[in-house]
């Protein structure tokens, strides 16, 4: 193999800054809908009847499609990097959460066999809705779509999140362009 040209060097760094925008967004999308679940475990169930209908409050398990939307793929449509079901589910006082990898191949119906990922970019939320409610054998009542960045942009204005560094972090990644030195 030869030495790559600075060109390539170019788009490898600029996919793995993307791909570590990524990951840090979905943390922080993670870390904001666990909050948002603690949260939730916290209020009264019948405050939450005005997100879920008429009733003076909710009387059975609401279940939430929750997907999270990261940079536009370039063809104009953002690409679906995180994707939970959330239950509701007022008679126990719980909330559950279920994450799935967008990577995770299912049946999408009118196309055969993709990625969710694929489901979303040939169908939007409706075809992933579609596709989820297949493989856990039950009805998404509600969906949500987040834009990652927007998360990303509220967490910072609610005073960002606190890190608990144990120890010290030094990571120098020159061909990325990153840099992490966290201290203790």
């Amino acid at each position: 193999m030869g030495i790559p040209s600075s060109g390539m060097a170019r788009r490898e760094a600029l996919y793995r800054r993307r791909r570590q925008a990524l990951l840090i967004a979905s943390c922080l999308l993670m870390a904001s809908l666990g909050a948002a679940a603690g949260l939730l475990g916290r209020l009264s169930w019948r405050s939450l009847s005005p997100l879920f209908g008429s009733g003076s409050h909710l009387r059975h398990a609401e279940t939430l499609l929750v997907a999270g939307l990261g940079p536009s793929t370039g063809k104009g449509k953002s690409r679906m990097d995180t994707l939970m079901v959330v239950t509701l589910k007022p008679g126990d006082r719980l909330v559950e959460v279920l994450s799935i990898p967008r990577d995770t191949q299912v049946l999408v119906p009118g196309y055969g066999t993709a990625k969710l990922e694929a489901a979303y970019q040939l169908g939007g939320l409706g075809r992933t809705r579609e596709a989820i409610e297949a493989i856990l054998d039950r009805s998404v009542d509600h969906t949500v779509l987040l834009d990652t960045a927007a998360v990303a942009k509220l967490v910072d204005r609610t005073g960002g999140l606190d890190l608990f560094v144990e120890q010290a972090m030094h990571y120098q990644d020159h061909a990325g362009g990153l840099t992490i030195d966290f201290k203790p």
